[in-house]
């Protein structure tokens, strides 16, 4: 679903957490941990916000987010409306219904990457670039100059309404995104749903 968009990592000084229970935001120190700055602004796209994460006491799906939140509360509202948020064929259940503790796991994953301002350390693609090959007239292939004068050439991808990959959201190849816990959930928590249960 995600293809190589989470890396399992047993080191939990250096794994993201989907989950927490009390206090600040404990992905923060991750952050530091790899080496890197905490970001002060929500830099996804789509049904993110802009400029500074900000209170949501609204949340109650995600809800540790609530003092300091990327996501809009009404994308969170409920696991249904996490599930449809991105469109056909990226529902978490498009083989088949799934278990309570596997759809909380899934409702978990949303949680993180909708609401969590250090997500946005893992886009794929600059905003240079995806501005770029967003812009009106741009086509798959075409070479275009980023706005600090570096030439770059749009991918081919199924991106946005012009299909170029710049669009799209995931991880970069030598970059990955550590997640605690995530093999153990779903070979714990999604275990098959029998149609007789």
């Amino acid at each position: 679903m995600w293809d190589y968009a989470f890396k399992y990592t047993e080191d939990e000084q250096m794994a993201y957490t989907m989950w927490w229970n009390e206090g600040g935001n404990p992905n923060d120190l991750i952050t530091q941990n790899l080496g890197r700055t905490v970001p002060d602004q929500c830099d996804l796209s789509w049904s993110h916000k802009g400029g500074p994460p900000s209170p949501e006491e609204s949340l109650t799906e995600c809800r540790p987010w609530r003092a300091d939140a990327c996501c809009l509360s009404e994308t969170v509202v409920s696991p249904e409306a996490m599930n449809e948020v991105y469109g056909v064929g990226y529902g978490w259940d498009r083989c088949g219904p799934l278990s309570h503790a596997c759809e909380r796991f899934f409702v978990g994953r949303a949680c993180l990457w909708e609401c969590e301002v250090n997500a946005g350390l893992y886009r794929k693609y600059t905003d240079a670039q995806h501005a770029a090959c967003s812009a009106d007239g741009v086509t798959k292939g075409a070479a275009v100059t980023l706005s600090d004068g570096t030439a770059y050439t749009c991918t081919v991808g199924i991106g946005g309404g012009n299909g170029n990959d710049e669009n799209r959201w995931q991880v970069s190849a030598t970059d990955d995104l550590n997640l605690k816990t995530l093999v153990q959930h779903l070979s714990v928590a999604c275990a098959p749903v029998r149609a007789d249960a």
